[in-house]
């Protein structure tokens, strides 16, 4: 498999990506799931890849796998490409980051954890950042995508490696409940203390839902699946079921609000692109909000 000298030579993004990811630990089963492709995918776009170089992209040595020299340079060729073009991308997003700044971030935090830091942005750099709700999985990608300057979302697992991050603030569990509910008067639950107990949970997957399944196991009773900390509280004000939260929602009029002592911890992160140049409004958004939120 040699390509002819004067063949030009192309490489396809998705294909260099594939590489990158197979290149972390040399398996193309993890390497497709971190790409969210099939594995077939993933094998054909290294061949692609293989074929367009001339030259094999990696080989057996002994029991394991190992990149070529080829392989090796069209490796270094990909993360310069990549680096380059989040270069580009934030030079580009540099332009409007001085007059008002992008900031991603989820509903359950622009509601009840943000405010002060938004305040103090507002009065520091008179004006208020550009919104972009959505997931976690969204959130982050608008940071990698130079969409939002700043991000702030819950993380169950480590922020990834090529993110610059703080933690701003460490969230328990509570459950809200209407005033007249047998276990308003509680000080404190624990997740046992909900078995039968009529319940207002996310859907699944969540790791809040899934560590109270863990617990109650057949003696969990799902009432209402509300997306969301204010729909979960308002079907709890409406006496659907008791709604088990973040421990920083503030419960509604008629409703309180009871720890639960053995519930997850949910740690929120403020993160940026390490590779991103910082205008002075990103910057001051990014102080406001390690500074005027609670670890």
């Amino acid at each position: 498999m040699v390509r002819p000298p004067s063949t030009p030579l192309s490489l396809d993004p998705e294909c260099l990506e594939a590489l990158e990811s197979f290149a972390i630990d040399y398996n193309l089963t993890r390497a497709a799931r971190r790409l969210r492709r099939a594995q077939p995918t993933v094998h054909a776009q290294l061949r692609r890849l293989a074929d367009a170089i001339g030259a094999p992209l990696y080989a057996r040595v002994g029991r394991a796998l190992a990149l070529t020299a080829e392989g090796t340079a069209v490796l270094a060729y990909a993360r310069d490409s990549r680096a380059r073009l989040e270069s580009l991308a934030a030079s580009l997003a540099q332009r409007t980051t001085d007059e008002q700044p992008t900031l991603a971030t989820g509903e359950g935090a622009l509601l009840y954890l943000l405010g002060p830091a938004l305040a103090a942005f507002r009065r520091k750099a008179h004006r208020s950042p550009k919104l972009a709700l959505g997931s976690r999985e969204q959130t982050l990608a608008a940071v990698r995508s130079a969409a939002a300057q700043i991000g702030v979302t819950a993380l169950g697992a480590a922020p990834p490696d090529d993110l610059e991050w703080r933690t701003i603030a460490t969230v328990r569990t509570a459950v809200v409940l209407e005033r007249t509910h047998p276990l308003a008067k509680k000080k404190r639950l624990e997740i046992q203390g909900l078995a039968g107990v009529a319940l207002v949970l996310p859907p699944a997957p969540s790791e809040l839902r899934a560590a109270i399944e863990r617990q109650l196991f057949d003696r969990l009773e799902v009432a209402i699946e509300a997306r969301g900390w204010p729909l979960a509280m308002h079907c709890a004000r409406l006496g659907l079921g008791a709604a088990v939260v973040n421990d920083f929602c503030v419960p509604p009029s008629g409703c309180v609000s009871v720890a639960l002592t053995d519930g997850p911890a949910q740690r929120y992160v403020v993160f940026k692109r390490r590779a991103a140049g910082v205008s002075s409004t990103v910057d001051a958004l990014w102080q406001c909000i390690v500074e005027r939120s609670s670890s």
